[in-house]
């Protein structure tokens, strides 16, 4: 017999990523759940989940004379530190 599985859904998707994993980056996790395409990889979903409940998911950033190391967009680049703070 063949079932055919349709995929999740991104809401399913981030409940799961959340499991019992920290509760404080919500917005950034949403944003990966999106970008990833995390929810029609079944591998990459559980590697996302794996990643958060040890804390490894967070936005990481180090800081070099007032300026902050930024590797969302292509390339990392280093700029000056955003005045509100770090945004996924």
């Amino acid at each position: 017999m063949i079932v055919d599985l349709e995929p999740l859904s991104e809401e399913a998707a981030l409940e799961y990523i959340r499991g019992a994993g920290p509760k404080d980056d919500e917005q950034r996790l949403d944003w990966i759940v999106e970008t990833a395409d995390v929810a029609e990889t079944p591998l990459y979903l559980q590697i996302a989940r794996e990643l958060h409940s040890i804390g490894l998911m967070k936005y990481v950033s180090s800081s070099r004379n007032g300026e902050w190391l930024d590797v969302r967009r292509g390339r990392p680049r280093w700029s000056p530190k955003p005045a509100t703070g770090l945004r996924a």
